[in-house]
């Protein structure tokens, strides 16, 4: 193999996923929505669909998205919908109400109580 060295390329993989912006943020409740909401082009999201994803304003949607688009339709409903096929929860914008999910998006929502604390969109 030419220029084979193994150090020189971790150091480089090293470097490169120290760089990345995914490794400073975490996945939250409105990157998902504002994930989803910013591709039209899928009504229904499976949860593989969201995961190791960035919203246009830089978010970086982790592995826990699903999770985070499940919190939604489950304390949001009016914001995201949920449904089960199988073994697998399928979520959706709620387009018609469009209004409400731009206001969740681009203004503070208030926290839910929940029996693990309060759930915020942030």
């Amino acid at each position: 193999m030419k220029n084979y060295n193994p150090d020189k390329a971790f150091t480089e993989l090293v470097e490169k996923h120290e760089s990345l912006s995914h490794v400073k943020t975490k996945t939250t409740i409105r990157g998902t929505l504002e994930y989803m909401n910013e591709n039209e082009d899928l009504i229904w999201w499976y949860p593989w669909d969201l995961i190791s994803k960035y919203t246009k304003s830089g978010r970086y949607l982790s592995h826990r998205a699903p999770a985070r688009a499940s919190d939604l339709a489950k304390f949001y409903p009016e914001l995201v919908e949920g449904r089960k096929i199988g073994r697998y929860k399928l979520f959706r914008v709620r387009r018609e109400n469009q209004e409400e999910v731009d206001k969740a998006i681009n203004s503070p929502m208030p926290a839910i109580p929940t029996e693990r604390g309060e759930l915020t969109l942030d």
